[in-house]
């Protein structure tokens, strides 16, 4: 159990701060976005660089299938897809390409292990397109089967190496795994260094690549190396000064760093671009207690737990700012929260812990870190 506060200490545990960290990307990951990147997005349509099947003929009925489920995809009319991608199938039930844009379709539906079912359907067809196996990685990845998705991550870029959001993706899951770890929080180092691995090569592929950039910041501030992480967010920020995962995370490492006077334009910035993250009120609350500003800190952790209210850092944060200030009656209500988020959240750990005939289930492990946190 943690000590009850009796003074601000604006410098949480690396345990949480690791857990809230990856609890946010792993929401990144899932909802297909990061800044300029589109973490599990399908390689659907236009955004393939696989070639069309039967493109010889703008008659074949095939290829007329094809192009006319691409186009009500893209109009967001996804069922009216699929039937047409299940039209074009009939007639040629081994076509690799229809089989990917049906699974597409699939996965945008919600639907991964439909999907997973037509991508691997695809590849058995056509093993050589490597679309198939990409998105076959993102299903799996939704289905929390991490070890299959990186092993057909792996087969993507071995088929695509110029496929720079597998890069990306690879990485990221690399990332997860290293964080994470069942029934504990901790760092595995050698698979942080692999995940910058893959996004260094993601970035080689893609110079502009900013969000790949700010995840290799990210995890380089993970290994303790300061200087390079600073280099890379600093190499984002100078060519997107709104990347939010490079300003959330430079701040968060100035901040540990004790550089208050790096971290504070940042933090500005931060909730100039997202002013209703939770994480970037918690942070400006360290901040604004690393200054003695208790006011505004309280005023940012109250904040940060409006926005989330699952926060416990930011509630253990508050209760002390708040007994600081002298509002005793204010300090309590903020502790009774915490412990009752902190009881919720052991009693879901637990669950977690005993899920040994689910160990390679990351979905759960994310769960796992927003409750330790």
């Amino acid at each position: 159990m943690a000590p009850t506060p009796k003074t601000p200490h604006p410098r949480q545990s690396e345990r949480a701060t690791r857990a809230r960290s990856l609890a946010w990307c792993a929401a990144l990951f899932v909802a297909a976005g990061c800044g300029d990147a589109k973490p599990g997005q399908p390689a659907s349509g236009a955004n393939s660089n696989a070639p069309l099947a039967n493109a010889s003929s703008a008659l074949n009925p095939v290829q007329a299938a094809l192009e006319e489920g691409v186009k009500l995809a893209q109009a967001g009319k996804l069922p009216e897809a699929i039937a047409t991608f299940e039209r074009g199938l009939r007639l040629e039930p081994e076509n690799g390409k229809l089989r990917h844009e049906k699974g597409v379709a699939l996965i945008q539906l919600n639907v991964p292990a439909q999907a997973e079912a037509e991508f691997s359907l695809g590849i058995e067809a056509e093993p050589g397109r490597w679309d198939n196996w990409y998105d076959r990685a993102i299903a799996r990845m939704q289905l929390g089967r991490s070890a299959d998705a990186e092993a057909d991550f792996r087969k993507s870029l071995e088929l695509n190496p110029q496929n720079e959001a597998g890069h990306y993706n690879l990485g990221y899951l690399l990332e997860s795994q290293a964080l994470v770890v069942l029934g504990s929080v901790s760092q595995d180092v050698e698979k942080l260094g692999q995940a910058a691995q893959c996004y260094q090569r993601a970035i080689d592929v893609q110079p502009a690549f900013d969000a790949a950039r700010a995840r290799l910041g990210f995890v380089r501030a993970r290994l303790g190396e300061t200087e390079d992480a600073r280099r890379e967010f600093s190499a984002v920020l100078a060519r997107n000064p709104r990347q939010p995962l490079a300003l959330l995370e430079g701040a968060r490492m100035e901040l540990n760093a004790g550089e208050i006077d790096a971290a504070a334009p940042l933090v500005e910035r931060l909730l100039e671009v997202q002013p209703d993250s939770a994480e970037a009120h918690y942070v400006a609350g360290q901040l604004a207690e690393e200054q003695s500003a208790l006011e505004k800190a309280r005023t940012a952790y109250e904040r940060a737990f409006e926005l989330d209210t699952s926060h416990a850092q930011a509630l253990y944060r508050l209760a002390a700012v708040r007994e600081t200030l002298g509002d005793a009656d204010g300090a309590h209500k903020a502790r009774a929260a915490y412990e009752e988020i902190k009881r919720l959240g052991t009693e879901v750990s637990e669950k977690l812990a005993a899920m040994n005939s689910r160990p390679d289930d990351l979905l759960a492990k994310y769960e796992y870190a927003k409750a330790l946190a």
